[in-house]
């Protein structure tokens, strides 16, 4: 098994590296959406520019890389 890294943040590394295993010819099954990190502060204390790079990582990075996958497993499954 390789382990291709994949920032969640970048849209076009998210294509790439989907498209890169698609173009493999390899199936993909699973998809284990655990990027992410916490902040243990006071909300007061935190920059808002942190909160958005956490919300771009947690939130938005799942979302992006769920919306690249999905319609790919789907086609799978149809197939």
């Amino acid at each position: 098994m390789e382990v291709l890294p994949l920032d969640v943040t970048n849209e076009a590394t998210v294509r790439d590296i989907i498209g890169r295993i698609v173009k493999e010819g390899k199936k993909i099954d699973v998809l284990v959406n655990n990027a992410g990190y916490g902040l243990i502060v006071a909300l007061e204390d935190i920059p808002m520019d942190e909160i958005k790079n956490h919300f771009e990582t947690n939130l938005f990075g799942a979302i992006r890389v769920m919306q690249a996958l999905l319609p790919i497993m789907r086609q799978q499954v149809a197939l």
